[in-house]
């Protein structure tokens, strides 16, 4: 399965734990795919997957230690909040300011 094969479903607003079990995949994999949609079609509010107290928690942090490194931004957060929440706030800001080149669209196939 590619990535592109479950935009609809996210389109739909569906959550990640459902399409996650529909298509058989794993939720992290399902949370990688997210990224690549998040790309895909330019998204640069994370609040549809995080809530907005996890939002400024994450952007804060970025803010202090840079996007470039996950860990970093983990750390600074003492391990509370998810690798998951942590890309998709990320993905959503790099958008927004515009630096969608820090992104990577691996599993993502256009025709």
């Amino acid at each position: 399965m590619r990535a592109i094969e479950i935009f609809p479903m996210l389109d739909r607003g569906e959550p990640l734990a459902k399409i996650a079990e529909e298509v058989g995949k794993s939720l992290r994999t399902i949370s990688d795919y997210l990224i690549a949609y998040i790309e895909q079609r330019e998204i640069g509010d994370a609040a549809t997957w995080v809530n907005d107290g996890k939002i400024c928690k994450i952007e804060l942090a970025m803010d202090a230690v840079g996007e470039e490194r996950l860990k970093s931004i983990f750390d600074r957060l003492g391990g509370d909040v998810s690798y998951d929440d942590i890309k998709i706030v990320r993905a959503c800001r790099l958008i927004r300011n515009g630096k969608p080149s820090l992104l990577t669209s691996a599993g993502v196939e256009s025709e």
